[in-house]
């Protein structure tokens, strides 16, 4: 639902509790929506001696819940501003670092990689996403692979191992490759380094 709906159904439902409390009688649903029908309310209120005074304290209750609505619209906008940029900070320190970083489904599918790992696989990173990293390993490098994730899920802890990237780009890459559980959602994070003197 938009911020600009909700802030309707507010001053909708502050209206119709507003006008039960001056009538006296219990909340309508079907009182008309909108800034006019709001103005024609308290034109109303006003005209009569006997809600005059109500229908100044109704409109100084509105121009205050608007102000309210108002503030609270821009302290969401500078944490959603804050936040935003916190995101892109972590995504260009994500991508910059200097090891490959990979998440993959239960099926080695990959979900996501950074831009260093693209690189080292020889695709562009939309291309790469859905294939399985085992068409850029060994074979033995995916039997480890296998055997690490079967560990994972057995409640052992995370181990590296040595295995070899392929890519139709470069040249084999030999790499250390690390394994570990994904903490949020239940999937595989894994990581290749350059091994030190290559």
């Amino acid at each position: 639902m938009s911020n600009q709906m909700k802030k309707m159904i507010q001053l909708r439902d502050l209206r119709q509790r507003a006008q039960s409390r001056l009538s006296g009688q219990p909340p309508s649903s079907d009182i008309d929506e909108g800034p006019t029908a709001a103005l024609n309310v308290l034109h109303k209120l006003a005209a009569s001696p006997q809600t005059a005074q109500e229908a100044l304290a109704l409109l100084h209750e509105l121009q205050v819940h608007q102000v309210e609505i108002d503030m609270q619209a821009d302290e969401l906008r500078s944490t959603l501003a804050g936040a935003e940029a916190a995101l892109d900070r972590q995504i260009e320190y994500h991508d910059a670092m200097p090891v490959a970083c990979c998440n993959l489904d239960a099926s080695t599918r990959l979900l996501e990689v950074n831009q260093t790992g693209a690189h080292w696989l020889g695709l562009d990173r939309r291309a790469l996403l859905g294939q399985t990293i085992n068409a850029f390993l060994t074979p033995d490098g995916k039997d480890a692979l296998i055997a690490r994730m079967t560990s994972l899920e057995a409640g052992h802890a995370c181990t590296s191992w040595q295995t070899t990237l392929l890519s139709d780009a470069h040249v084999p890459r030999t790499v250390q490759a690390a394994l570990s559980a994904d903490p949020l959602n239940g999937r595989y994070i894994l990581v290749f380094m350059e091994l030190v003197g290559t």
